[in-house]
């Protein structure tokens, strides 16, 4: 991944991200969570996960060898209990 500075000293990267705005979602390619890897693990551990949780963060397989949890949010069970 290439980095450079910006005009005041900082890093900066070029890294495709979620964007949200008044409930309105717009997606981007999926990129490692934590290194920015493209090219994503797509295991049975994290088929699981997306049947556990609705929201499962992307990895790369180096990633989560390197023991890095799969990162997710809102369990499915909890999203069907608020819509009741």
């Amino acid at each position: 991944m290439c980095h450079k500075h910006d005009s005041f000293g900082g890093l900066t990267t070029n890294v495709k991200l979620h964007s949200y705005f008044l409930g309105a979602t717009k997606t981007f390619d999926d990129i490692c969570f934590y290194c920015g890897e493209e090219k994503i693990y797509l295991g049975p551990e994290v088929q699981k996960k997306k049947e556990e949780y609705s929201t499962v963060r992307p990895i790369c397989e180096g990633c989560f060898k390197a023991g890095k949890e799969i990162r997710a949010t809102i369990p499915i069970k909890m999203k069907k209990q608020r819509k009741q």
